[in-house]
């Protein structure tokens, strides 16, 4: 899993190739990453990536103090599988 600040993006790969990502947006100067979307290469469907690279998101979010403004209808459900990351929801 890495994280790409200049692209806004948490990438998982697998094999060397991309096989999905998470994407956000700032704002409030970076306190709140606006999580828009996350995709899923369909080659790579059924493996848990999806969940990897939300939970890499919020874990980056706990580690640097920001909020996360759950957009994707995926991070919403996410969210609601995990409650021990409800504190880092922003309102």
């Amino acid at each position: 899993m890495t994280h790409y600040s200049d692209q806004q993006r948490f990438i998982a790969t697998e094999g060397g190739v991309e096989a999905g990502y998470l994407e956000y947006d700032r704002e409030n100067d970076g306190v709140i990453f606006v999580a828009t979307h996350v995709v899923t290469d369909p080659e790579f469907r059924g493996r848990g990536i999806a969940g990897e690279v939300t939970a890499a998101a919020f874990e980056h979010a706990r580690r640097h103090g920001v909020k996360v403004r759950p957009v994707c209808p995926y991070v919403q459900g996410w969210i609601e599988k995990h409650p021990d990351v409800q504190d880092l929801v922003a309102e």
